[in-house]
């Protein structure tokens, strides 16, 4: 019995956190300029850098953006073009062919 008493503990303060997160959830974005708004607001708060985002609905390019820095050193922007590397092991991810292509 002396174990679930913490055990407890730790389930309540989960859930706490837990509905406190959902709380903060924003919205669902109805827009691309709300969807952007909300991940440049991420950025912000999260002290990441950039990020390079491309939505791809049914084998075409819906929307892509780049938001926030390429390279903080040199101030350089995050555009649509921008290869970040990601995973543990970090390799470029590869770009989607346009819809125009």
């Amino acid at each position: 019995m002396r174990i679930a008493y913490p055990l407890l503990l730790c389930l309540f303060a989960t859930c706490s956190v837990a509905r406190d997160r959902v709380a903060d959830t924003p919205p669902t974005a109805q827009s691309f300029k709300q969807l952007e708004y909300q991940l440049e607001k991420i950025l912000n708060d999260s002290h990441t850098a950039g990020l390079s985002i491309a939505i791809v609905h049914r084998a075409y390019l819906e929307w892509v953006a780049g938001l926030g820095k390429a390279d903080v050193a040199s101030n350089r922007a995050a555009g649509p073009e921008t290869l970040f590397l990601s995973g543990p092991r970090p390799r470029a991810l590869s770009r989607c062919p346009s819809s125009s292509s």
